[in-house]
């Protein structure tokens, strides 16, 4: 039945119907041969230059211009600028193409230890189109490369982890290089990584691992350039149910859709990643996992019990991390309702009892999940911008500056976290909370969430070598950090003669 297309019709629809080749009307298999794909696996399919195009072996294989389904010559007198083009790579080794990325006016070919150009001579024809190879950087061929902005990543193997590069132009030298964006974290990103997807409007890039031990995480890449200089290289990752398997992700303008495979079914959600995001009509955003705006039909009220009893779209697999959070009424926007007092009936599975009536209250329910920010060792740096390292660094005080905050603890580990592996938990010498609420601001309503604009100083008095300083946020209350700033003595081993 293949193969299809799926068309966008001109009143916005779209058909799905079986797309039919042209076949071929002048000459024969030996004046007007073939493409080449034909017999071959083709190992990728792309657009360009209003040309459909597909990769196989080590050729690349376009169609007629503005005629997607026809891989022949138009005339045996002339070849025209129209035509098909069939281009091979000129290498003198085996470098079977994988995939195709449009970058920086030309189309970028990715084989597993070679990337190769393919450039043209102002309009693609047939004649003006040749392949180059451009650098010979290993990659991974089992995930494909994303385009963010005007950089192109791929992964690379690297023992037991993944290398993940960020290709560029060189100002400098006018030529393409690739960045390794995980030099400093380079046994953070895992094995069998098997899609990518980013977001340029919020300078993001999503992993997803088909390993084990990860395939329950979605591995985070934050960048930040300011002018030619990238002033952020930041991962992290969001950790799901242990018993749950991320299938795939992608990203449309700054919400990331996941495919996820939990224990009762699998799940499409998505995520937003504007940091100025809200929840429905509130002014600051709720932040739970699965989070769901519960309606009318989903709440029933019971006189007898005093109960509200919520039906979720989705099975409860964990009851001590199910919150329900109120947004409608007199000191209860924004409030969270007492965990303590949740009745979870035996069946159904996706059902919550809260105590009082709430049906009008537009309650939130989803699953509570920690947020942690561990920050980075601290240096003095000389006058060459360089990290000084022969000396002592006490760090005094921290002091971090937030924005619109309503909740969030330091904690300070002065020996750090992995100190005593006999020890089964490490506690942390300090543990500050920061709650949103000061006296004398008019936000501050009983029962209701409060947040706050200003700085925050903790108490650490610890080597910098040592120390374990986290920012950690285990509510459904945002927290922002805009910045932070230390305070510590340093002191020199040894001195220049």
């Amino acid at each position: 039945t293949l193969p299809h297309a799926l068309v966008r019709e001109s009143d916005g629809t779209f058909t799905f119907s079986p797309f039919s080749w042209t076949a071929r009307q002048f000459g024969d298999s030996e004046t007007n041969p073939p493409p080449t794909f034909i017999g071959r696996t083709i190992s990728g399919v792309f657009y360009w230059k209003n040309r459909l195009g597909f990769i196989t072996d080590e050729n690349v294989v376009m169609s007629t211009a503005n005629d997607y389904g026809n891989f022949w010559r138009n005339t045996m007198t002339t070849l025209l600028d129209s035509d098909l083009v069939d281009v091979a790579l000129t290498t003198n080794k085996v470098s079977i193409l994988k995939f195709a990325v449009p970058f920086n006016n030309t189309m970028m070919l990715f084989a597993d230890q070679s990337q190769f150009s393919l450039s043209v001579r102002d309009v693609l024809t047939p004649t003006s189109v040749a392949i180059d190879e451009a650098t010979g950087f290993e990659m991974d061929d089992t995930v494909a490369p994303v385009k963010i902005g005007t950089e192109v990543y791929f992964v690379s193997k690297a023992g037991s982890w993944s290398r993940m590069r960020e290709y560029f132009v060189n100002t400098q030298t006018v030529s393409l290089d690739a960045a390794d964006i995980t030099a400093h974290v380079p046994r953070y990103v895992p094995p069998s990584l098997h899609t990518l997807a980013g977001s340029d409007v919020e300078d993001a890039l999503f992993a997803v691992s088909s390993n084990a031990s990860y395939d329950n995480r979605i591995y985070v890449y934050k960048y930040y350039w300011s002018g030619e200089e990238k002033i952020q290289s930041a991962w992290s990752y969001w950790q799901l149910d242990a018993d749950d398997v991320v299938l795939s992700i992608d990203v449309i303008e700054s919400e990331v859709f996941a495919l996820i495979k939990r224990s009762d079914a699998t799940y499409l959600e998505k995520a937003d990643l504007d940091v100025n995001s809200v929840a429905g009509n509130l002014d600051f955003d709720i932040l739970l996992d699965r989070r769901y705006a519960v309606q009318p039909a989903d709440m029933a009220y019971s006189a007898g019990t005093g109960r509200t009893t919520i039906t979720l779209p989705y099975e409860i697999t964990n009851q001590s991390d199910m919150k329900v959070v109120q947004t409608v009424g007199s000191g209860l926007v924004g409030k969270l309702m007492d965990p303590s007092t949740y009745v979870f009936p035996v069946a159904p599975l996706t059902a919550i009892e809260v105590v009082g009536d709430v049906t009008s209250d537009a309650p939130y329910v989803g699953v509570n999940y920690d947020a942690e920010y561990e920050l980075s060792e601290q240096f003095v740096y000389n006058r060459n911008g360089e990290a000084d390292t022969t000396g002592r660094l006490n760090l005094r005080t921290l002091t971090v500056n937030y924005k619109s905050s309503g909740f969030f603890e330091v904690e300070v580990y002065p020996y750090g976290t992995d100190f005593a592996a006999d020890v089964e938990e490490v506690v942390p010498a300090a543990l500050d909370a920061f709650t949103g609420r000061t006296l004398g601001e008019a936000s501050l309503i009983t029962g209701e969430a409060a947040f706050h604009t200003g700085t925050y100083q903790t108490y650490i008095d610890a080597n910098s070598r040592d120390v374990v300083v986290k920012l950690k946020n285990p509510s459904h209350l945002q927290s922002k950090f805009t910045s932070a700033e230390w305070e510590g003595k340093f002191t020199k081993r040894t001195r220049s003669m």
